[in-house]
C-alpha cells in the first residue's frame, strides 16, 4: 500500500491504559504526518477533527485521551448513572503495517473476488502491489487494473477477515474445489530448470538460495534454525542437486507434530522429451514427481505441482498440513524461483522457432501432397467422381454450376464447409505432429520456446506451431470464411475456387510471414473472437445476476438440510452426501491418505470425537446396507452424520471397502499378513490395520461435512 492511501484509511482504535502512549503520539502527529490520526471520537460519538488543529491543540487533546468526558456516568460518581458505563474514546488512526484489509476487484464473479490481505506500507510507492499467486482469484493483471480496498472498522470484523476471509483460506475455489492460487510464468520455467538432473549447486549457491527463500518466513520447523541436507556429491567438491533444494524447503516447512509429505503426482513433461537413454527404467523416469517423507526423490516440478492444479504438491500440502502451510510454501517457492532465475537468466530467440532442413522438406512435401484435397472434397460432396480431372472444361463447368447451387442454400453450404474442413484439418495435424517438436533446430530442454509451452509456463502447442509450421484453417462461427454473392471470399480469388487458400486456409506461418489475403482472414477470425467476448460478458453477467437473486436465500441448516428463505426443505443433505465441495477433493484419494496416515491421524484425532459420537450403530447398518441395499435403508436417512460416526454416503463407503479389499500398495495389513505380501523395506509392525484406516476415513468424512449457515445457493450460482 502507498502512504497516500494509508493516510486516508483509518481505524477507530479504542484508547486503553495499555495503548494510551502510542495513541497520544499518533494524535500529536496529526493527519498529515505518517503514522498519525485523522480524528478523535468522544464517548458520546462526537468527533473532533485534527485536520486544522495546531500542534499545541493536538497535544492538549492527546493528554485528555483517558480523561472521561463531562456529563458521562464515569465523571459523575455521586449522581445517578442514567446510561450504560462510558465507552472508551477512540482514535481514528492511520492504516499501519499488519492491519487487515479486504480487497475486491470488479466484476466480483465469485467468492474469492474479495479476499483479506495484510497491509504493508511502502514509502515512495504510488500503486497497490500484490503477490502473483492471488491474481488468478481476482482475474487481475498489472496493466492498469483498479481495485477497491475496505478497512474493517471493528475487532470482530477484523477477526472475521483474518480467520475466514484471509487469502490462505481461499486456496480452493468454492464451486469446484480446485486450486485457484498457483505460481505462473517465470516461476514455472525456473522450477523446471532447477529440478533438472543436470542442475547442481556449490555450497555457497545452495546456502545463498535457501537463505533467500526461507529468511523472511517465521516459525518454520527448525524454530529459528534452518535445517540443511548433506550434499549429493562429495568429490571432487561438495555439490547439491536442485531436487535437494526443494527437499530442504519441504523439511523446513513441515509442522513439528506432523510427518514429511508422501506424494506421487504426474507431471506435464513426458520423460521421452528429455532425450536421455534411461527411458527403459521406470524408476529413472522424470514423468512423476515422487516425494518420500518430505524429500523429492524423483521428477521435475512444473505447473502441475505448484501451479493452480489439482492433486499437485501445493494442493497436497494444503490437504495434509493446512492452508497456512500451503500459503507459506507458495511464498517460499516464489522467492526461491525468482532468486534462481536471476542467477541463470532465461530468454527466447529466433533459433528456438526454426525448423531443421529436413523438417522444412517434410512440411513442404505434406503441403504439396495436399494441394488437390480441396477439389477432391468438393467434387465428392457435389456428387461428381472424386478423381475427376478439373483441367477438363466440362468437369470444371459442371462443378461450378453445382457449387453455385450449394452457395445459394445455407444448409448445403454448411455441409460443404464441414467436408472441406475435415480434409484440411488432417493436413494441419499431420504437419504439426510430424514436425514439432521432433524437427526443431534446438530440441527440448535447450529450446526455451518448447520449455515454456510444455511445462505450462505460458502458451500452448498451438501458439508454437502457428509460429513455426502453419496457421491452419481460419474459422468464423465454426464455418470457413463465407463467400460473397460472386462466389468469391475475396476479390483476388476466382469464383467457386475449391483451393484451400480461397476458403481461409493459411499454409504460411508467422516466422516467415503470411500473405495479405491470409492476413485479412486471420484478422476476421481475431475480430470475431473480440466481438464474441464482448457479447458474452453482458449475457453471462445478466444470467448470473438472475441466478444469484433467485438462489441467495438457500443455505445449510444445523440439521444438514438445505432450505430456502421460507424454511422449505430443498435437500435433506447438501449434494446428497452433506460434504463441503472444498473439503472433499482429496476424500476419495485413499492411496494418498494411506501414505500420509500418521500426519492425518495427528491432524484429525479420532480420540477427539470418541465420547461425542456414536461409533458403532451407523457402521453396522452400513455393512448391512452395502450387502443388501434393497432390504436396508441408507444409514444417512436414519442417523445424522454429525452424531453417528460411519453415517456417510453409500458411494464413499463402497469405495472405501473396495480400496481396503484391493489394497493396491499393500500398506494395509496385520501381524498375520503373509511375509510375501509385505512390501519390500517394511516390517510387519509398520503395516496399517484395515480397521484403523476405516476409522480414520470415517473421521475425515465427518471433518469434511459442510458447515451450517453456508450459503450454498450463492456458491452454486457462481459456477
Amino acid at each position: 500500500m502507498p502512504p497516500v492511501f494509508a493516510r486516508k484509511l483509518t481505524f477507530p482504535e479504542p484508547v486503553t491504559p495499555h495503548n494510551v502512549h502510542i495513541m497520544r503520539q499518533l494524535v500529536i502527529n496529526g493527519p498529515k504526518a505518517y503514522p498519525g490520526a485523522m480524528m478523535v471520537q468522544n464517548e458520546d460519538g462526537q468527533q473532533i477533527s485534527l485536520e486544522r488543529k495546531t500542534i499545541e491543540e493536538r497535544t492538549a487533546i492527546a493528554n485528555q485521551l483517558l480523561t472521561p468526558q463531562e456529563g458521562s456516568a464515569a465523571s459523575n460518581p455521586n449522581g445517578l448513572a442514567t446510561r450504560t458505563p462510558a465507552i472508551n474514546k477512540k482514535v481514528l488512526r492511520h492504516l499501519q503495517d499488519g492491519d487487515i484489509l479486504i480487497l475486491n476487484r470488479q466484476p466480483t464473479l465469485h467468492k474469492p473476488s474479495m479476499m483479506a490481505h495484510r497491509a504493508k506500507i511502502l514509502k515512495g510507492e504510488k500503486t497497490i502491489r500484490m503477490h502473483y499467486a492471488n491474481c488468478n482469484s481476482y482475474n487481475a493483471d498489472f496493466d492498469g487494473d483498479e481495485m477497491n480496498i475496505h478497512f474493517p472498522q471493528n475487532e470482530v470484523a477484523q477477526a472475521e477477515a483474518r480467520m475466514i476471509a484471509n487469502t490462505d483460506n481461499q486456496y480452493l475455489g468454492p464451486t469446484s474445489g480446485s486450486p485457484l492460487r498457483g505460481l505462473i510464468q517465470d516461476h514455472v520455467v525456473a522450477g523446471v530448470h532447477m529440478c533438472n538432473k543436470a542442475t547442481f549447486f556449490s555450497r555457497e549457491e545452495y546456502y545463498q538460495i535457501i537463505y533467500g527463500a526461507l529468511r523472511p518466513e517465521d516459525n518454520y520447523t527448525g524454530q529459528g534454525r534452518v535445517h540443511t541436507l548433506p550434499p549429493a556429491i562429495w568429490k571432487p567438491r561438495p555439490m547439491w542437486t536442485g531436487k535437494q533444494i526443494i527437499s530442504t524447503i519441504m523439511v523446513n516447512i513441515t509442522p513439528p507434530n506432523l510427518e514429511g509429505l508422501n506424494l506421487t503426482s504426474k507431471n506435464k513433461i513426458q520423460n521421452s522429451l528429455w532425450q536421455r537413454d534411461d527411458g527403459s527404467d521406470p524408476n529413472m523416469s522424470e514423468e512423476q514427481a515422487v516425494f518420500l517423507d518430505g524429500y523429492l526423490v524423483r521428477g521435475v516440478l512444473d505447473k502441475s505441482q505448484y501451479g493452480a492444479s489439482a492433486y499437485g504438491l501445493v494442493h497436497s500440502v494444503h490437504e495434509v498440513y493446512g492452508p497456512e502451510s500451503a500459503g507459506r510454501l507458495l511464498s517460499i517457492l516464489s522467492r526461491l524461483f525468482t532468486k534462481y532465475l536471476q542467477h541463470i537468466a532465461f530468454t527466447c530467440r529466433m533459433d528456438d522457432l526454426i525448423l531443421t532442413k529436413e523438417g522444412e522438406q517434410i512440411r513442404a512435401q505434406i503441403l504439396e501432397d495436399a494441394k488437390g484435397d480441396g477439389a477432391r472434397a468438393a467434387m465428392e460432396y457435389v456428387g461428381l467422381p472424386k478423381d475427376g480431372d478439373l483441367s477438363d472444361p466440362d468437369t470444371a463447368r459442371n462443378l461450378a454450376i453445382r457449387l453455385e447451387e450449394i452457395l445459394r442454400d445455407d444448409d448445403m453450404m454448411a455441409g460443404l464447409d464441414g467436408a472441406m474442413q475435415a480434409a484440411f484439418n488432417k493436413t494441419t495435424s499431420k504437419i504439426n505432429n510430424v514436425v514439432v517438436p521432433g524437427h526443431l533446430v534446438k530440441p527440448f530442454p535447450d529450446n526455451n520456446m518448447q520449455t515454456m509451452t510444455i511445462s505450462g509456463a505460458k502458451g500452448s502447442k498451438v501458439n508454437a506451431t502457428q509460429i513455426s509450421t502453419l496457421l491452419g484453417q481460419q474459422a468464423l462461427e465454426g464455418r470457413r470464411v463465407p463467400t460473397m454473392v460472386s462466389g468469391k471470399t475475396l476479390p483476388s480469388f476466382k469464383p467457386f475456387d475449391t483451393s484451400a487458400r480461397a476458403g481461409g486456409y493459411v499454409a504460411n506461418r508467422f516466422l516467415t510471414g503470411v500473405r495479405p489475403q491470409e492476413y485479412y482472414f486471420h484478422c476476421m477470425a481475431g475480430r470475431e473472437g473480440l466481438i464474441d467476448t464482448a457479447v458474452k460478458t453482458s449475457r453471462s453477467g445478466y444470467l448470473q445476476r438472475c441466478l444469484i437473486k433467485h438462489l441467495e436465500g438457500i443455505r445449510v441448516h444445523y440439521d444438514h438440510t438445505v432450505r430456502d428463505a421460507d424454511q422449505s426443505v430443498l435437500q435433506f443433505f447438501y449434494g446428497e452426501d452433506a460434504l463441503d465441495v472444498t473439503r472433499q477433493k482429496h476424500l476419495y484419494q485413499f492411496d494418498f491418505c494411506l501414505q500420509n496416515m500418521k500426519s492425518f491421524a495427528n491432524r484429525f484425532s479420532a480420540a477427539d470425537i470418541e465420547d461425542k459420537m456414536d461409533q458403532d450403530t451407523a457402521v453396522s447398518l452400513m455393512k448391512k446396507a452395502l450387502k443388501k441395499p434393497n432390504k436396508y435403508e441408507p444409514p444417512m436417512s436414519k442417523y445424522s452424520p454429525s452424531r453417528y460416526l460411519g453415517s456417510m454416503s453409500e458411494k464413499f463407503a463402497a469405495e472405501l471397502e473396495k480400496f481396503v479389499e484391493k489394497n493396491p500398495g499393500k500398506l494395509l495389513g496385520t501381524k498375520k499378513t503373509a511375509a510375501s505380501d509385505v512390501p519390500q523395506g517394511l516390517r510387519h509392525d509398520q503395516l496399517i490395520p484395515p480397521s484403523t484406516f476405516r476409522i480414520l476415513s470415517r473421521v475425515r468424512y465427518v471433518k469434511s461435512l459442510i458447515d451450517a449457515g453456508e450459503a450454498v445457493g450463492l456458491l452454486a450460482s457462481q459456477g
